[in-house]
């Protein structure tokens, strides 16, 4: 049989409300089950059914008496029953300070003595629901029986005076789980960073201030003490402790003020429209002082609030996936320190996932990308052979002259001979020091001639010298509008190219290996966004741009396939499809990306003849000094040009 859930509230008519009463009662509507109501306050008194098996409240109520009584419909019967509520702290601000809410003579004006008393009732519905260490039930009969603390207030059901045993804190109590613990660890940068700031502070300045967001208008209110702006959030460290949430910011704030470390006070204002509106502003109290002293030694024992909890699980979970997706993918985890597994994640860690996952998608693809796999574990074993010979040669341990992370990096950059021709560096580059490079360097030139992996020449340049894109001097472009955002891996490879690194080095030596091509889309996010590091490298790129045959064969597949290059979100695979085919469309997506984002910044479209390659038709490779004009020493690790283009990835 299917069910319905009814709907109830003051907008409907008289006989709709009616039947929905009806259909709630004897749960039955129109011949369907109808077990569940979803009603505003307008469903009332009266409800006189013994059977309600769950009360939801989405949203607290503005007094103790109303929940009570909303609470008190579940498990009439005297079965078991369940009453859950959702609340924001929000709620219990516009309880005493929203027009909506205040008692109101028949003159119009505030009745004050009415509104100590709803107030009253406010702050003990909002202890109620931020309680985490004492009975519910005794906190709801404590207020009914004369006031928070009354000595009258007993359960008189239940064995123990003081403890229902069945609200949540209760049940988390008789199971043995922990209640409190030392927080210190979260709560003190909370109470130092607004001893820094001064107190009188919105939860919602509070929170920004402690995860380091709103930049711009923090910066102002700071006045200066920048420094602890982000600080709570940086310090954390992953795997160690609770994760550093907005959530969990926002439940500490509670708790802190919960147990006396800050006080709260409505602050009241009028907004624009002139509506009285206001915001909870916190202050460190005489114990929050205490303990931000450098005198004080002790802990701060704070109640663990559920978001704490729930995060913590969450943790463990991604942490056992983790190590599960490891083992399934026939990692061992002997090879792995133990502070790498611990957090989860590390560079040995991503190198080892980099590694297999490589490999098993090579094995799904074409014949030649299986023969790629074979290829790459064959390299890899004779590194490893390589390194044992010298470590024997030089009585060196193994491990000194290269871990397996540091092969597998040079194997998989291996493949790449159009950006990496030279093994030599290519080892250099991913942080090998060892005077005998020269004969792993051999082994990988030896390697890529059995596999046959070489640069290949760019046979449609023809016998002349190519035309190639002439950089306007002084060239100061404003961002592309819709430029996507420079992102934490787009900064890290910008800043090793501004130092000097070609795009093959930066690949290598980022904190996570990619490859040339997606350095280059690093880049290209740069330059849309006009960044003076990449401008100031422009010609370090040059190499890297469509030449005027690439631009013209690029203007004929925008048009065909009706494709708008100042679109910045515009889809690169059919027009790399109308280029290359399905063969050869992934050599055509740099230079479509490289083409759109100089269209985008409206950069003129101007050509010349490449002075630098007087004869391009042997495939000649041309080194950064002599595309620049640069001389070598302004150069200390020139980029060679490369006459294909890899897809990015």
């Amino acid at each position: 049989m299917s069910r319905v859930a009814l709907a109830y509230h003051a907008g409907m008519s008289a006989e709709a409300r009616k039947d929905a009463h009806v259909a709630f009662l004897t749960g039955m509507w129109h011949g369907r089950a109808a077990p569940v109501v979803v009603a505003t306050v307008a469903f009332g008194m009266g409800i006189d059914k013994p059977d309600i098996r769950r009360v939801v409240n989405y949203g607290s109520t503005q007094t103790v008496e109303a929940y009570y009584q909303q609470a008190g419909r579940a498990g009439r019967d005297g079965l078991p029953a369940k009453c859950t509520m959702f609340y924001a702290e929000k709620e219990f601000v516009d309880f005493k300070v929203s027009d909506f809410y205040m008692p109101k003579r028949p003159d119009g004006t505030v009745n004050l003595e009415q509104k100590k008393a709803l107030d009253a009732s406010t702050d003990a519905m909002h202890a109620f629901c931020t309680e985490a260490r004492r009975c519910r039930q005794l906190l709801l009969v404590e207020w009914l029986a004369g006031g928070p603390g009354s000595k009258e207030a007993v359960l008189a059901d239940s064995p123990d005076p003081k403890r229902c045993g069945i609200c949540d804190n209760c049940v988390r109590a008789a199971s043995g789980a922990e209640t409190e613990r030392d927080m210190t660890d979260l709560a003190l940068p909370i109470l130092q960073a607004l001893e820094a700031v001064g107190g009188g502070r919105a939860q919602g300045f509070i929170l920004d201030l402690l995860m380091g967001t709103n930049a711009k208008k923090m910066s102002r209110a700071l006045q200066g003490r920048t420094d602890v702006h982000g600080a709570w959030k940086a310090g954390y460290q992953q795997g160690m402790g609770v994760p550093r949430t907005r959530e969990v910011a926002k439940a500490m704030v509670s708790m802190l003020r919960q147990e006396g470390y800050l006080s709260s006070s409505t602050k009241r204002f009028r907004t624009g429209s002139g509506y009285s509106a206001g915001f909870q502003a916190f202050e460190l109290t005489a114990k929050g002082r205490e303990a931000v002293q450098p005198s004080f030694t002790g802990q701060i024992v704070l109640p663990v609030p559920q978001v704490v909890r729930e995060q913590e699980k969450l943790a463990r979970e991604r942490h056992q996936k983790k190590l599960a997706g490891l083992k399934s993918g026939k990692i061992p985890l002997e090879n792995i320190p133990v502070e790498e597994l611990r957090r989860g994640s590390g560079p040995i860690i991503d190198g080892e996932q980099r590694w297999v996952r490589k490999l098993d998608s090579l094995r799904k693809g074409t014949e030649a990308q299986v023969k790629m796999a074979g290829a790459l574990e064959a390299l890899l074993a004779r590194a490893r052979e390589w390194r044992q010979a010298e470590a024997v040669k030089r009585s060196m341990a193994p491990g000194a002259i290269a871990d397996d992370p540091m092969l597998r990096r040079i194997a998989l950059a291996s493949r790449d001979a159009v950006n990496s021709p030279d093994a030599e560096k290519l080892c250099c580059n991913a942080g090998m020091r060892f005077e005998g490079t020269s004969g792993l360097a051999a082994l990988i030139a030896a390697w890529r001639d059995e596999f046959k992996i070489a640069a290949e020449a760019n046979a449609e340049q023809g016998s002349g010298a190519p035309e190639v894109l002439k950089l306007p001097p002084n060239w100061a472009p404003r961002p592309a509008a819709g430029a996507p955002k420079l992102s934490a891996t787009v900064t890290e490879s910008l800043d090793l190219f501004s130092q000097g690194h070609d795009i093959a080095a930066v690949g290598i030596k980022k904190s996570k290996q990619v490859v040339a091509s997606t350095v280059e889309g690093h880049l290209a996010t740069a330059l849309l966004n006009a960044d003076p590091r990449i401008l100031r490298n422009l010609g370090r790129l040059r190499s890297l741009f469509p030449n005027r045959s690439d631009v013209e064969k690029i203007r004929a597949a925008l048009k065909k396939t009706g494709s708008d290059p100042n679109d910045p979100k515009m889809p690169m695979g059919p027009v790399a499809l109308e280029l290359g085919g399905e063969e050869g469309k992934s050599l055509w997506y740099s230079k479509i990306k490289w083409f759109t984002s100089l269209v985008q910044l409206e950069m003129p479209m101007e050509f010349e003849v490449d002075p630098s390659a007087p004869n391009a038709s042997g495939g000649q490779k041309r080194g950064l000094s002599e595309i620049s004009g640069a001389s070598p020493a302004d150069a200390p690790t020139p980029q060679k040009a490369r006459p294909l283009t890899i897809g990015f990835m």
